[in-house]
């Protein structure tokens, strides 16, 4: 609860361990800096202000200047699956090879017995 007026509005604070006593004598110096006018030309130095700009920020852009975009982004998924494709029907032939030439030790003993 604030009693009264607000004799300081920094934007920043800083934290002394509770009972400190050097807490009053930093209070007192910064109300001197803060009414000497330190305080505002420290603010100022540090944050300076942006400038503003004089263009509207939110300008609609027509379909021509964004169509590469949209064709470098649909060349890639094309890829993506053009690789996709490749990589099963390579992986189904390794497979399907590999099945064909592991045969049990069993059975090469009964073929070449039988």
């Amino acid at each position: 609860m604030v009693v009264g007026p607000r004799y300081m509005k920094l934007k920043s604070t800083i934290a002394f361990r509770a009972g400190l006593p050097y807490k009053y004598l930093f209070d007192e110096e910064m109300l001197k800096m803060e009414e000497s006018g330190v305080i505002d030309s420290i603010r100022r130095r540090w944050r300076k202000r942006l400038p503003e700009c004089s263009l509207p920020t939110n300008t609609a852009m027509s379909f021509e200047q964004v169509s590469t975009a949209f064709l470098a982004l649909m060349l890639g998924g094309c890829a993506a699956v053009g690789l996709l494709l490749g990589e099963r029907l390579a992986s189904s032939k390794r497979v399907a090879a590999l099945r064909s030439i592991a045969v049990s030790p069993t059975s090469k003993l009964r073929s070449r017995w039988h």
